[in-house]
């Protein structure tokens, strides 16, 4: 086959879809997306060609539902170039996924689905990734169970739950524009995953043990006072579940570069990112010595980082472009 994986979608969904091509393309999947195929789709005979990509050329097809895929013309006949292979496959080709409950002609209500709105575009890539091994028998970096979906990936194997208790975490963190959580924090975040408590802090104590978290003296303890999520928590969180994460530091770059703003507020306000957000950015950007943070007691605004510039390297990545 051509393609690993061929993607059907609407226009009004691109902004997700082409956030997953490209993140299906940095991981090695041969994937058919059409900005990717420019200049092969030139002058072509699109009807025939497309023919070709959803019956013929690729082992599956991804259907991306909605309210706006059902009634367009070109995913329509997308669709019944792939429902037609369907038709003589002995195990699934077409793989849908639903930003809402569209119904779409030949798809039925029994066809296991993938939830969009519970994944970002790099979760999602993942999970294809691994549907895409497991077809051609090989395991996915971090896979061991079937049932485990594993989003952030390291040498032991991180739980779908522990995956979720850092994502959940980090998410309250940036409500709060502050890298701790505290005890009040905690039923926040247990709400929003259905688990025992020994569990939820079983997992906690994993993850501070590989360097995910940095908990107090009392982890594990269901009296738990707080713990301070790392440079390399947020990091991994951020790579994985943080949209078009490299753009935004891009846009990070630009401001100190271009615009020369050295306060993080300043930065936040102007790109409309969370300042946790920002403020991590900015401290990945001290860790490689591009800049210097001041750090001074009692300054007032704590949330808000001032920094120096303190070599011409950020300004060389920002012209070359290279923010992974």
């Amino acid at each position: 086959m051509k393609y690993d994986v061929a993607l059907s979608f609407a226009g009004e969904d691109r902004e997700y879809v082409e956030a997953v091509a490209t993140e299906l393309k940095n991981l090695g999947v041969r994937v058919f997306y059409d900005n990717f195929e420019t200049v092969e789709l030139w002058g072509k005979d699109l009807y025939t060609f497309l023919q070709n990509i959803y019956q013929k050329d690729s082992e599956y097809v991804i259907f991306f539902i909605s309210r706006h895929y059902a009634r367009k013309l070109w995913t329509n006949h997308e669709r019944q170039m792939a429902q037609a292979r369907a038709f003589t496959e002995k195990r699934e080709y077409i793989l849908p996924a639903r930003f809402d409950d569209s119904e779409v002609e030949g798809i039925v209500l029994t066809t296991g689905y993938i939830d969009l709105n519970k994944y970002s575009p790099t979760d999602f890539a993942k999970l294809i990734y691994q549907k895409i091994n497991k077809h051609n028998g090989k395991i996915s970096i971090g896979e061991q169970y079937d049932t485990a979906v594993n989003i952030i990936y390291d040498d032991f194997d991180l739980t779908e739950i522990d995956n979720l208790i850092l994502k959940y975490s980090c998410e309250v963190a940036n409500d709060k524009s502050s890298e701790y959580i505290f005890n009040e924090d905690i039923p926040i975040i247990q709400q929003k995953i259905d688990i025992q408590e020994d569990e939820f802090y079983e997992s906690l104590e994993i993850l501070a043990s590989r360097g995910y978290i940095e908990a107090d003296e009392r982890v594990g303890s269901r009296n738990m006072h707080s713990f301070k999520i790392t440079l390399y928590g947020y990091e991994e969180y951020a790579k994985s579940y943080i949209i078009n994460y490299s753009t935004i530091k891009k846009s990070v770059a630009t401001e100190i570069v271009n615009s020369e703003a050295r306060q993080s507020r300043v930065i936040s306000e102007t790109i409309t990112k969370p300042l946790r957000l920002v403020n991590h950015i900015l401290e990945m950007f001290e860790s490689k010595n591009f800049i210097q943070i001041s750090r001074m007691i009692g300054s007032g605004d704590s949330s808000n980082l001032r920094f120096s510039l303190t070599n011409p390297e950020l300004k060389r990545r920002l012209s070359q472009l290279n923010f992974n």
